[in-house]
């Protein structure tokens, strides 16, 4: 990680207009994280609003945007301390081999049970249905195996 940085600041450094290519460079770095940022705000948002919870208390999109926002930042302070990496490393870990498992799996359950699959084969057919019932299954079992 740490040689990929240093190849990258030296080859930034000898290009004919230096400056002008950095500034670029981490101009456009700038501008994608500020759309990631507006992109996983705009999912919180959406699904807030869409919900029950924002017709009840008459939230507006500025107020739920404003909530998500605190809540982010919030959450985020942890992350910003010496031990940061630390969490981030936790976290990462976790995501990967628990909440993804568990949610491929709650959803092979969810398509075979809360859903009928009479009701399924009749509005997307028979062979799309075990399609994806078969796709989602083999994404939890294929990577619960080589895990193991």
């Amino acid at each position: 990680d740490w040689e990929f940085r240093r190849v990258l600041f030296r080859s930034l450094s000898e290009l004919s207009v230096a400056n002008l290519w950095a500034a670029l460079f981490y101009g456009a770095i700038f501008f994608l994280t500020l759309g990631t940022c507006f992109s996983l705000i705009e999912g919180f948002c959406s699904t807030i609003r869409d919900s029950w919870v924002a017709d009840s208390l008459k939230l507006g999109r500025s107020t739920i945007a404003g909530y998500v926002c605190m809540a982010g930042f919030i959450l985020g302070i942890p992350f910003a301390f010496d031990c940061g990496s630390s969490w981030v490393e936790i976290l990462d870990h976790f995501v990967r081999n628990w909440v993804l498992f568990y949610l491929g799996f709650l959803n092979c359950i969810a398509v075979g049970w809360f859903y009928k699959c009479e009701r399924q084969y009749r509005r997307v057919g028979k062979p799309a249905v075990l399609a994806y019932n078969i796709g989602c299954f083999m994404a939890v079992l294929v990577p619960t195996i080589v895990g193991l």
